[in-house]
C-alpha cells in the first residue's frame, strides 16, 4: 500500500515537472495543484480510516446477532418439537398415566 501511494506521488512530481520545464504551467498553478494534492490525501486517508472503524464495529455487532439469532433458533425449534409431540399424543388419544399409556 505505501508502494503504491510513494509510487503515485513521484509520478505526480515528474508529471508536474514536465508541465513547468514545458511551459504548460507556472509555479503557482503547480503550488495550487500540489496544495490540493495534499488536501485529498489526507481526506482520503482519513475516509479510509472512518470506513474501516464503522465496518469492524458493523462486523462486530453481526457477530453477535448470528449468536443470538442462533440460540433464538434452537429455542423456537425445541418449543416446535414439544408441541408437535403433544399434538402427536392428542391425535392418537394417548394419555399419560402413571407411567402407563392407554
Amino acid at each position: 500500500m505505501i508502494q503504491c501511494i510513494s509510487l503515485l506521488c513521484v509520478l505526480g512530481i515528474v508529471i508536474l515537472g514536465l508541465l513547468i520545464m514545458t511551459g504548460a504551467a507556472d509555479r503557482e498553478q503547480a503550488g495550487a495543484a500540489v496544495g490540493r494534492a495534499v488536501a485529498v490525501m489526507v481526506l482520503a486517508s482519513f475516509a479510509y480510516c472512518v470506513v474501516r472503524m464503522t465496518f469492524d464495529s458493523v462486523l462486530a455487532l453481526l457477530k453477535h446477532v448470528m449468536a443470538w439469532m442462533a440460540i433464538a433458533a434452537l429455542v423456537i425449534g425445541l418449543l416446535l418439537l414439544a408441541r408437535t409431540v403433544s399434538l402427536v399424543k392428542k391425535f392418537l388419544g394417548l394419555k399419560h398415566d402413571g407411567g402407563r399409556y392407554e
